[in-house]
């Protein structure tokens, strides 16, 4: 079991005087947090995973002082800045360092460089040269995210002192590497300039957070101008990408100008409507046809959806934060609990689902998103339940138990899915009587929604707002009721109705039962059916029939149940007018 823990604070967003104005929660992050059922062994097996070979305090430190050689040494920091974040997510929630930190700080300060950086001696004012400069502004972005993170949890002066030379660096450096002929130099994958240096943002608005010292988050701002001058949506490595939009949304945060949310807002909804797969992720390359996942990248766009919810409280960044969740976080984990790199199939230029785990087609990748796929799912469970005030907001219906404190007192929240999620029980516990407001997520993906059988209204933020004075130990159930959806390129979280499918038009479709796309087992020799929907729909998360044309049936089921064994698995289908 995990033994997870978390505080709670509240903070008001600025606003038109005597407008309504969604108000962001600040998320909790120290209080008792226990994992049930599936999610419980999802994040172990993630946690986990890092104390197992090839991790050894040598092989994360080897990008940094060469000790050995390993994949990617020169990307200096990247392993190792990545640890100190996971490790400074795991201190959040009370759960042991998957490695010891004073070590690997002791590590960091012994190879950091004269001028601040990480990795080989450079000397920008004579050549910027790719395959030396570009791995090392990727890692040493990395590393100052994971000093400033572990920096915020443990106060180490170590960690800001690391973090104050580096970011030193990247002012000194400005003169050289703040310039548009080289956005587009070097490419535009994993060692493009506009890959390696703009990552770097969050990481140095992280630092002003830390220091408020007014030269770093200038800084980030001129790096945020460049990007934002001379680069624009798509053919770009997607994970270091959405790095770079963190750092924009860190740095509306710190500024409160609203260019930098709307930058992001835009460019969020143009990847989702171009660029998502049906499983709710990203390709390596936010190119639709780019051959393959990365774990890093999912992580980024959870991450990312949950964050822009709460900026902004729109559902429509839940419904995506749970449509990735349930769907391609799931898939992407491999049997040994790690993340990475999965070969995708597709159908008529569509992504069809993935081949299966073998030496050709998949590879964990334990260098980037071994690690940063855990802290996406702790992340997930800080905002699954959030409280603000006296208001608190049930956003994902993960199955834990929780504690925080609300106008003073402690209040215990248990979430208890049942049917896939179909019905869910809530357990509310208070010492004494408290009034407070829950609001409950109504999902894109449910047609119905009752609360102790009773059909309430929704609000404009898409919650039933249940506001009362709670007493002693109080029991909610909310059932939900689902329809089979068809999805397509370019649509919202979870598609249409099947019935409100357009019959006429030839394309290919994705099914989904409540949160679940649904999926077929690997065959590599037939194209996508031809199939009549209509009868019983099974309970969410079971097996559904569905009746071809040519008389074959076929099974469906929730694509994350086929794969836990490294299955592959295969969605599209095309639907007959008679299912209409």
């Amino acid at each position: 079991m995990c033994g997870l823990g978390i505080v709670a604070f509240c903070s008001l967003h600025p606003g038109a005087l005597g407008a309504p104005v969604w108000k962001p929660p600040v998320i909790p992050f120290r209080s008792s947090v226990r994992l049930e059922a599936g999610l419980e062994q999802t994040v172990d097996r993630a946690i986990t995973r890092l104390s197992a070979p090839p991790y050894t305090e040598s092989f994360i430190l080897a990008d940094v002082n060469f000790g050995q050689q390993r994949i990617f040494t020169e990307y200096s920091g990247d392993i190792s800045g990545r640890m100190l974040s996971m490790i400074a997510r795991e201190r959040r929630f009370g759960l042991p360092d998957s490695w010891p930190l004073d070590h690997l700080l002791a590590g960091l300060a012994a190879a950091q460089q004269p001028d601040g950086h990480f990795g080989k001696p450079q000397d920008l004012a004579h050549e910027i040269v790719g395959d030396r400069d570009m791995p090392i502004l990727w890692g040493n972005g990395r590393l100052l995210m994971g000093l400033v993170d572990v920096y915020a949890v443990s106060r180490d002066s170590r960690a800001l002192h690391m973090a104050r030379k580096l970011g030193d660096y990247y002012v000194a450096t400005d003169a050289y590497l703040d310039r548009p002929e080289l956005v587009h130099k070097f490419g535009n994958y994993a060692a493009g300039f506009a890959t390696c240096y703009f990552s770097g943002i969050e990481g140095m608005v992280g630092l002003w957070r830390a220091t408020r010292d007014g030269r770093y988050l200038a800084q980030a701002r001129r790096m945020a101008h460049l990007m934002m001058q001379y680069t624009k949506p798509g053919e770009q490595h997607s994970h270091g990408r959405l790095c770079a939009l963190r750092g924009l949304l860190d740095l509306y945060k710190a500024t409160s100008d609203p260019a930098y949310l709307s930058y992001v807002t835009d460019e969020y909804g143009f990847t989702a409507t171009h660029y998502l797969w049906p499983t709710g992720g990203l390709s390596e390359m936010t190119v639709p046809t780019f051959q393959r996942d990365e774990g890093c990248t999912e992580a980024d766009w959870l991450r990312l959806s949950l964050e822009l919810w709460r900026l902004t409280g729109k559902p429509q960044y839940l419904d995506d934060a749970e449509w990735t969740l349930r769907n391609e976080m799931a898939v992407n984990q491999f049997p040994n609990g790690g993340f990475g790199h999965h070969t995708a199939r597709f159908a008529a230029g569509l992504m069809d689902g993935y081949e299966p785990n073998n030496d050709r087609t998949a590879q964990e990748a334990y260098w980037c998103c071994s690690e940063h796929c855990p802290r996406a799912l702790l992340d997930a469970v800080s905002y699954a339940i959030v409280p603000r005030g006296t208001d608190v907001f049930l956003n994902l219906y993960e199955p834990m138990k929780t504690e925080f404190v609300v106008k003073g007192q402690p209040v215990s929240f248990e979430i208890a899915p049942a049917q896939g999620g179909e019905i869910v029980r809530i357990v509310i516990s208070t010492h004494r009587p408290i009034r407070m407001a829950l609001h409950l997520r109504r999902p894109a993906w449910c047609s119905s929604m009752t609360v102790d059988g009773r059909p309430e209204p929704e609000n404009p933020e898409g919650r039933v707002v249940l506001s009362r004075q709670w007493r002693g130990t109080t029991s909610v159930e909310i059932r939900f009721g689902a329809v089979l959806r068809a999805w397509r390129e370019g649509q919202p979280a979870f598609g249409v109705p099947v019935d409100q499918w357009d019959s006429h038009s030839d394309s290919q479709a994705a099914l989904f039962l409540g949160p679940y796309l649904l999926g077929r087992d690997w065959d590599d020799r037939s194209d996508p059916p031809v199939v009549a929907v209509g009868g019983t729909l099974p309970n969410i998360g079971e097996n559904m029939v569905l009746h071809g044309s040519d008389g074959k049936t076929w099974v469906f089921r929730p694509v994350a149940d086929i794969t836990p064994k490294g299955s592959g698995f295969r969605i599209r289908v095309r639907l007959a007018a008679t299912s209409h």
